[in-house]
């Protein structure tokens, strides 16, 4: 498997995800990226800016128009 900072970012809007799920992610190729949780806007746009997702996993919190605006250039699911 290649490095993680080479792999597409997924962002999850949580403080953890269930160990199944984050292994389910990794064997796709993906990074899993973890907020704290129930993120701020502030928390969740500085996470884009220095992950770049590919995916927003939404758990906890709430995303607004501003964070999809500043996520949806690279955002594919």
């Amino acid at each position: 498997m290649t490095d993680a900072a080479s792999r597409p970012n997924v962002i999850v809007s949580a403080a953890w995800l269930a160990p199944e799920a984050v292994a389910m992610l990794e064997e796709a190729g993906l990074a899993v990226r973890c907020t704290s949780g129930y993120p701020s806007e502030d928390e969740l746009l500085s996470a884009i800016r220095e992950h770049r997702p590919v995916a927003i996993l939404h758990r906890q919190g709430i995303i607004n128009g501003t964070v999809m605006d500043a996520a949806a250039p690279g955002l594919r699911l």
